[in-house]
């Protein structure tokens, strides 16, 4: 990817690598997307805030791509209006079709609510705008807001957006 975007000048997020199981819910973020004046047919991702409120992951650690594989960190700086920010572990909520609750009790009534078959498709869904509000959620249930992941989703992303890139071999 990071090939295509210092060729061509700029990346635009290939649908085709969607995958499947999440295609209901990266087209819901994409329609969240278009409500915000920013259209794309598939969102570019990147980290806002990593790990304890790290600005970008910890190379050292496993996990970001399969062992021996090289990649490229890009540090970006993004102008405001060009990005939709978002909790990355509320996001789950939207991955697994199940409501975004604030607190342990709050969840738990909506639970109870749920085995009477009392919540909504509509009413989850709703549920899921709250991702988008980078305080929203009890501490004691999602931590706390200061080590939480923030995860952005781009239109597209330019090359001038790019301050730094720095190679890496996965671990």
């Amino acid at each position: 990817m990071a090939e295509k975007l210092f060729r061509e000048g700029r990346l635009i997020a290939d649908p085709q690598l969607e995958c499947e199981v999440f295609e209901r819910s990266y087209r819901w973020m994409v329609r969240q997307m278009a409500k915000r004046s920013l259209h794309c047919q598939y969102p570019v991702w990147a980290w806002y805030r990593h790990c304890n409120g790290r600005p970008r992951p910890d190379l050292r650690a496993t996990g970001h791509l399969p062992p021996g594989t090289h990649g490229v960190l890009l540090q970006l700086n993004v102008e405001s209006h060009r990005v939709l920010l978002s909790q990355f572990e509320l996001w789950h909520c939207v991955l697994n079709n199940s409501h975004l609750s604030r607190s342990e009790a709050d969840n738990k009534r909506v639970e109870r609510r749920e085995e009477r078959g009392e919540v909504t498709q509509k009413e989850i869904e709703a549920s899921w705008e709250n991702i988008f509000d980078l305080k929203f959620g009890d501490y004691r249930y999602w931590g706390k807001l200061e080590e939480r992941y923030i995860q952005a989703c781009l239109p597209l992303l330019e090359l001038s957006d790019v301050v730094k890139t720095t190679h890496f071999k996965a671990r």
